[in-house]
């Protein structure tokens, strides 16, 4: 993929936000440890698909170096080698997709012992489950709840859910939802809302409360509140390097900030809804604000930050120390660096008529970008990277191949089946394959394709990962779930 790179410094003078003193402690590994990596403006960048899931919103390392997906609707799915795998979780009968609900959060602890999920319930609540898990399978009759809060509003859930190098842990809410607080909760130290908590599940019934939380002991405050004035922390992460904590906090209707705190330290206070990053909002600026390390304009073309992750993979070495981040409504992937006192934004992938809703570090620490609107799950990779199949050749022989279900699982009311692509004569380069069912199947979820469904008739395509096939090889392209009776019919397979 093609991008168009703009080197911006908005909004974000350090000098201008009071942070000059610290710039050069807050300044990225690389650049503080005398490396000089290639400028981030000539490095070539693009996304590569690794799979194709329904509206995803989350995503964490799991074990056996797999990556789990969690989508809006309640599913969770297992991203491996083999690609996206068949629902691991189904809570779609528990979980709420209106306004800004769904299950909106997933994460393991240090030792993949257990896994937790973070949702909004049928009453729009919000919940945390935990699940044991054993040789990598979840438990299900082990589920327990750990923490709920009631949402007074359908936006502004937060969601997010992240173990800290600590061991610990956070969860992310949002002020409760309407527009500008109505109930300010952010500066509330007496409710969840507005906060992000942490928590230590394992150490007692639902949970224990860290001794060393900032607020504990104080009659004024919960004992759970790590940080608080936030509207909606959609997104948060701790540098794996460093474990200092990096915050995407969605603004109201002028900025969008970027939040960034010393490692184990808490009981910052961002300032909503007093303050909207830098911009007062109402009543006096708390006397403790502390204030962003980046904001933006909310101009339309960019409406709410989706915050991500510091760079700490080996894949691209130019990209090591900065922080990665996006949009949801303008999507391009940008890096925000601390030079010379100052914080600077690179766009590093332009990305059109996405909606980057999420980021996942896998487990070698690369990043994955999760776009709601397409589907997509895609690696950041080097644009000149030979390996990369986006840079491979682009013209080869178009040949004839031939295509099979396969029914793995069957179990009454729905089954599962798997698609086999075989190449001919030479290698394939893109598939589309047509069925039609010989009874009335209906198919409920896919994953790994492109789907047109027409009455009884079925066509499937490739999303571009997984569409190149070496001659005479045979390949499990993608799967589905469908009700009715398991069938096999008779599939074409179109170069």
């Amino acid at each position: 993929m093609n991008r168009t790179l703009e080197r911006k410094r908005l909004l974000a003078v350090v000098g201008a936000l009071g942070l000059t003193a610290t710039a050069a402690a807050w300044a990225p590994s690389a650049l503080a440890d005398g490396h000089d990596p290639l400028p981030l403006q000539a490095v070539e960048l693009t996304l590569t698909q690794v799979a194709a899931s329904d509206s995803p919103t989350a995503g964490v390392a799991g074990p056996g170096d797999t990556i789990w997906i969690a989508e809006r609707a309640g599913l969770v799915r297992v991203l491996d080698e083999q690609g996206l795998g068949a629902p691991v979780l189904d809570l779609s009968a528990e979980v709420s997709t209106g306004g800004e609900g769904g299950l909106l959060g997933i994460a393991f602890d240090p030792g993949f012992e257990h896994f937790y999920v973070s949702f909004t319930d049928l009453g729009g609540d919000t919940g945390i489950d935990e699940f044991a898990v054993a040789d990598g399978q979840l438990q299900l009759d082990t589920r327990r709840t750990v923490l709920t809060q009631d949402q007074p509003f359908s936006n502004h859930n937060g969601g997010n859910i992240v173990f800290g190098p600590d061991g610990m842990l956070y969860i992310g809410l949002g002020d409760g939802g309407s527009s500008f607080d109505p109930q300010d909760n952010a500066q509330n130290l007496n409710t969840f809302l507005g906060k992000i908590l942490r928590i230590d599940p394992a150490g007692g019934e639902p949970y224990a409360v860290p001794p060393d939380n900032p607020f504990v002991g104080d009659p004024d405050a919960l004992d759970e509140i790590w940080a608080y004035g936030l509207r909606n922390p959609w997104k948060f992460s701790f540098d794996a390097a460093t474990g200092e904590l990096w915050i995407g906090d969605v603004g109201q209707n002028t900025r969008e900030e970027i939040d960034r705190a010393p490692a184990g330290v808490g009981g910052q206070n961002y300032g909503w809804a007093r303050m909207e990053g830098t911009l007062p909002v109402s009543g006096d600026e708390p006397a403790d604000h502390a204030p962003p390390v980046f904001e933006y304009d909310n101009d339309g073309a960019r409406c709410s930050v989706t915050g991500g992750f510091v760079y700490r993979g080996q894949a691209i070495p130019a990209l090591q120390g900065a922080y990665l981040f996006s949009d949801y409504c303008e999507a391009d992937i940008r890096a925000l660096e601390i030079q010379d006192g100052q914080a600077v934004e690179t766009t590093l992938v332009d990305v059109l008529g996405g909606a980057t809703v999420s980021f996942v570090q896998g487990p070698d620490l690369e990043i994955y970008v999760l776009d709601a609107r397409r589907g997509a799950v895609s690696r950041i990779d080097s644009a000149d990277d030979p390996t990369d199949p986006t840079t491979g050749p682009t013209d080869p022989a178009e040949n004839e191949c031939s295509a099979s279900i396969d029914i793995v699982n069957d179990w009454g009311s729905g089954w599962q089946g798997n698609v086999t692509v075989t190449a001919a004569d030479g290698d394939l380069n893109g598939w589309t394959l047509d069925w039609t069912w010989p009874s009335g199947q209906t198919i409920q979820s896919h994953w790994n394709a492109e789907l047109s469904v027409s009455g009884s008739s079925v066509t499937a395509s490739d999303v571009g990962w997984n569409g190149g096939i070496a001659a005479g090889q045979s390949v499990e392209v993608f799967g589905f779930v469908a009700t009715g009776d398991s069938v096999s019919p008779q599939v074409t397979c179109s170069a």
